[in-house]
């Protein structure tokens, strides 16, 4: 089984110590400048989106793809172990689960161990060219350390957009 985490580097981190035994890579895109840049929501994040468990999963908050990766940076950058599990597509959350008990942890002690060591960016990244093609969509986003875009799957759950981290 091949795993593939198509991610910005701070999720990597975050969820390394879920796939020690599994390969990561990240998929790069291609920026080749056909798309509007969407940093509206650069300046506009929320930082009490993610104070709250509960407040992370209302519709607003989840409600586009763009929005779902707001919630789970601000979740991460407050290391808000429920609001980020809830960032996360059912499928990803019974995958990183499996990996967490091949190491005798619960999910949320793995993500909280990850998110004490995580190096979150201050600022938000930058993102861009949302795609949604029915319950699928992807999101670009700004690697913080340099200028390669990182692409984001998501899946939408019951009305709702969640980060899918892929298992090829």
């Amino acid at each position: 089984m091949r795993i593939r985490l198509s991610s910005a580097p701070f999720i990597a981190l975050v969820i390394m110590t879920l796939v020690l035994s599994a390969a990561c890579t990240t998929t790069p895109t291609n920026s080749n400048g056909t798309g509007t840049p969407a940093n509206a929501n650069n300046s506009n994040a929320r930082p009490t989106a993610a104070a709250t468990p509960a407040a992370t999963t209302s519709n607003s908050s989840l409600s586009t793809p763009t929005k779902t990766f707001m919630a789970f940076y601000e979740a991460s950058k407050n290391k808000n172990v429920p609001a980020v599990m809830s960032t996360l597509s059912k499928e990803s959350v019974d995958f990183l689960t499996a990996e967490a008990k091949k190491e005798n942890k619960t999910l949320e002690a793995a993500l909280t161990e990850s998110l004490k060591t995580s190096d979150v960016p201050t600022n938000a990244p930058e993102t861009r060219n949302e795609k949604i093609d029915g319950d699928k969509a992807t999101l670009e986003v700004k690697d913080d350390k340099g200028n390669k875009w990182d692409t984001f799957n998501f899946a939408k759950e019951n009305g709702e957009w969640k980060i899918k981290i892929g298992i090829e």
